[in-house]
């Protein structure tokens, strides 16, 4: 019964979510619904992708496929946005090695995201190797401490 009532409680503040936010999306059926499916696969995060290619810094490998998961969906949302540079996932080392990422429309982050990392045993640098940047706006990341072989970043940009 408990599963049940949470459950419930879920689905309805996915639709709280869905209606506040599916006005940024293009009006369009095929639009409006790859948007709706992309975000509610976002919010009921199931681990059905192999991330493990990814972040391969990351202490703990359930939070780096979440992490990684909300990137590449946020990324895929953007798609069917109406204004795609209205939104951003903006990304800063904070203190303890760890990655944070907030997800932003217009000024205001939606959702803040923490992946906590190691150091990479070559380089003796946060290890962000396989980091999966696209699309993400980087702050104050300095490059010469952290470890980034083999890290995806297209369309993202970097701001020391």
């Amino acid at each position: 019964m408990v599963n049940l009532v949470k459950k419930t409680e879920n689905m309805n503040i996915f639709e709280e979510l869905w209606e506040t936010l599916r006005n940024l999306f293009r009006s369009d059926k095929h639009s409006q619904t790859a948007a709706r499916q992309i975000l509610k696969d976002a919010f009921y995060f199931q681990n059905c992708d192999d991330y493990s290619k990814y972040f391969t810094g990351a202490v703990d490998g359930d939070a780096r496929d979440k992490f990684t998961h909300w990137l590449i969906n946020f990324n895929k949302l953007k798609e069917h946005a109406i204004d795609p540079e209205n939104m951003a996932a903006k990304a800063s080392l904070s203190s303890g090695d760890t990655l944070r990422v907030s997800f932003f429309i217009g000024d205001e982050a939606i959702l803040t995201l923490d992946l906590q990392l190691k150091e990479s045993t070559s380089t003796g640098c946060i290890d962000l190797s396989h980091a999966y940047f696209n699309g993400v706006v980087i702050c104050g990341i300095d490059r010469l401490e952290v470890d980034l072989s083999n890290a995806e970043t297209n369309n993202s940009r970097w701001y020391d």
